[in-house]
């Protein structure tokens, strides 16, 4: 769903200048994070070390997309996460508006709970010239076992057309059992491709402020960013306040590994299959 004027534009504004002093002042470990995530992921022990050795922001930037043009594929987008959790001004912005009673409400009324926690908030950005966002969902990067799971996406800078990178949608995947069960994991990140044809959904124009919400098991992606401007917008997601981290036994396999900065902090302090009642993870409307 779409819903406009979330923040308003001097609220959109102010955000926006936080999220990007605190990126910038963690550029190097957002470019390590992806050529990491990317050497998991293509199986790249030489990526990996690269990634060590990295000493500035620019080295890094300059050797993730030497490494992308030698491999044919696209430089990724930057995330950072957990503004909220940091101590200064700019967390304490971040997180009043992920404590904000009518997101709260929002949440508890899309998943039909009366409680919801927050489980993380994440900038995304994405350059000018930076390529496509494959098909996934929030809950294969998490580590729990719900349904209970809704993302809050505001849009921090305008977003007209298809050319600025809005997300995509495959609308009602949520729901698609058969596509999990039955498919490989290439399979199942070609949600809009044969045999189901989804029809990709956008909710474009987005100004500043405005917000999209998505359920998590929900395929959604972004195309890359033709437009000549950045692309900035901030996360925010929510747990159902019973759901539970995954269990140990009988499990077919482990959460993806792009998230897993984001939750390292608690996720050893909570046993197995239990719900997460830790300071990270506050209850945030009920």
């Amino acid at each position: 769903i779409k819903v406009e004027g979330l923040l308003s534009t001097d609220e959109a504004g102010a955000a926006r200048e936080a999220l990007l002093r605190q990126l910038d002042s963690r550029m190097l470990e957002a470019w390590i994070l992806k050529m990491q995530l990317l050497a998991d992921d293509c199986d790249d022990p030489s990526l990996l070390q690269l990634s060590k050795e990295m000493k500035t922001a620019d080295q890094a930037k300059k050797a993730l997309t030497e490494w992308c043009l030698a491999n044919d594929c696209e430089v990724p987008f930057l995330q950072d996460f957990n503004v909220h959790r940091r101590e200064d001004a700019d967390g304490a912005l971040v997180d009043a508006i992920a404590r904000r009673p009518e997101l709260g409400r929002t949440a508890c009324d899309l998943l039909g709970v009366d409680a919801v926690r927050l489980y993380q908030t994440c900038t995304f950005f994405k350059a000018q010239g930076q390529g496509e966002t494959s098909w996934h969902s929030e809950l294969s990067t998490a580590p729990f076992d719900t349904n209970g799971m809704v993302t809050c996406w505001i849009a921090l800078t305008d977003v007209p057309d298809y050319d600025h990178a809005p997300l995509e949608f495959a609308s009602r995947s949520h729901k698609d059992v058969a596509l999990p069960f039955w498919y490989t994991e290439d399979g199942m990140f070609d949600p809009s491709g044969d045999p189901r044809e989804y029809e990709p959904v956008t909710h474009i124009p987005l100004r500043p402020g405005d917000s999209t919400w998505h359920h998590g098991w929900l395929f959604h992606a972004s195309p890359p960013n033709y437009s000549k401007r950045d692309r900035l917008a901030l996360a925010i997601t929510y747990v159902s306040s019973s759901a539970v981290t995954l269990g140990t036994k009988n499990r077919r396999q482990d959460p993806e590994p792009e998230d897993r900065v984001s939750y390292a902090d608690w996720i050893d302090e909570v046993a197995p299959g239990s719900v997460p009642s830790h300071p990270l993870t506050p209850i945030v409307y009920a």
